[in-house]
């Protein structure tokens, strides 16, 4: 089940948004974890996203329970849920700040 890895990738979300909106504090972001509402609608995951307020733009980190060990990355606009590009596929433990900062960084910034 994905959610034995959920509060790790929440940690690492978590950290990778602190980061961003201290160098960004007009960004308005915040994080949740969305694993009851996407299990509620019939999908078999654990999801932490990261909206940014300002420009509509959600980041998921999604944990397939099919795809044990996995972390799909996805981004798209807040409001279209199910709607979103896929970024990539990476190994749980694979998962760091740094490169979810980076995606905050290209995706989020209004210029």
């Amino acid at each position: 089940m994905a959610s034995e890895h959920i509060d790790a990738v929440a940690d690492i979300a978590v950290a990778a948004n602190r980061r961003f909106t201290e160098a960004h504090p007009h960004a308005a972001t915040q994080v949740g974890v969305i694993s009851s509402t996407i299990r509620a609608m019939g999908i078999a995951a654990d999801a932490v996203n990261i909206d940014c307020l300002r420009s509509g733009r959600r980041l998921v980190l999604i944990l397939l329970d099919r795809i044990p060990g996995t972390v799909g990355i996805g981004i798209g606009q807040k409001d279209t849920v199910g709607q979103y590009e896929l970024l990539g596929q990476v190994d749980v433990t694979a998962l760091h700040e740094d490169a979810v900062l980076a995606i905050l960084e290209e995706r989020f910034v209004l210029d």
